[in-house]
This record gives structure tokens, sequence and C-alpha cells, in this order.
């Protein structure tokens, strides 16, 4: 870590957080996105 440059912390937790993050957030996300009506354009050109 000390010899790793800059980054070398900051890649280390990206590293071994990133998937679990991604899994932890993602529901919120999409359930926050879908409340605003955000993706209703897009779903809309879709079923088209």
């Amino acid at each position: 870590m000390f010899a790793g440059g800059d980054t070398a912390i900051t890649d280390l937790f990206k590293n071994k957080t990133k998937d679990y993050l991604a899994v932890v957030f993602r529901l919120p996300v999409v359930e926050a996105i879908g409340q605003t009506g955000a993706t209703k354009p897009f779903n809309d050109l879709i079923e088209r």
C-alpha cells in the first residue's frame, strides 16, 4: 500500500467493496428512480 502510488489505498478499497456496494445500493436506487418517474419517457419509447 505505501509503495503503491497515490491511489493505492483508494484502489484497494474499491476492489474490495465495489461488488458488495453495487448489490446493496442497486434496489434502493432503482426504486428511487422509479418513484420519480424519470424512467417513464425511456419506458414509453421502448414499448413502441
